[in-house]
């Protein structure tokens, strides 16, 4: 019996143990952060994109145009392929941005998917533009919270505070231009 009873601590310490290191290794796979980028496949996403992976991230490039076969993409994110996961997926549709989120198990969130409207844009195409811009933001968020993600970057856009030539530096304390 006193045998008994030490083989079951044995067997205690050792699943405790085992346990353990599990956690630790665990701990150790996610200090490699996984960052999910919508619009990654957009000129301002694709630049976060690889940022991110250069900077030794996992990253998941989510855009509706991701599955499509681009040249210049691919090009672009050559160096470091394979840390990228291209995901096409819309920010419209909230079931798309849960799947991708609980698939790559993603830390943080860079929501740079956006459609940049012309005049005739706004006028002929106002619920696409709605549905991206502000419900997919809102679904970007709900995401990120279901899922306990920790931080969420919302990239913006100059357009916001007034018209500017290119050449004219725009600071983060200018005054919208709500006109």
């Amino acid at each position: 019996t006193k045998r008994t009873a030490e083989r079951g601590k044995s067997s205690a310490r050792e699943f405790a143990t085992s346990t353990c290191v599990l956690n630790v290794l665990v701990r150790i796979n996610k200090l490699i952060m996984t960052v999910l980028i919508t619009g990654g496949a957009g000129f301002v996403g694709a630049n976060v994109v690889r940022y991110m992976t250069e900077s030794g991230r996992e990253t998941v490039c989510f855009d509706r145009d991701a599955g499509d076969s681009d040249c210049l993409r691919e090009w672009y994110f050559k160096d470091a392929s394979e840390r990228i996961h291209e995901v096409e997926g819309d920010v419209s549709d909230p079931e798309d941005l849960r799947e991708a989120v609980e698939r790559y198990d993603v830390d943080r969130i860079v929501h740079a998917a956006t459609i940049t409207p012309t005049p005739e844009a706004e006028r002929d195409q106002a619920r696409t533009i709605l549905d991206v811009n502000l419900l997919g933001t809102a679904n970007v968020l709900d995401a990120a919270r279901d899922a306990g993600v920790d931080r969420v970057v919302y990239i913006s856009s100059g357009a916001v505070y007034r018209n500017n030539s290119e050449l004219e530096a725009i600071d983060e304390y200018d005054s919208l231009d709500l006109d």
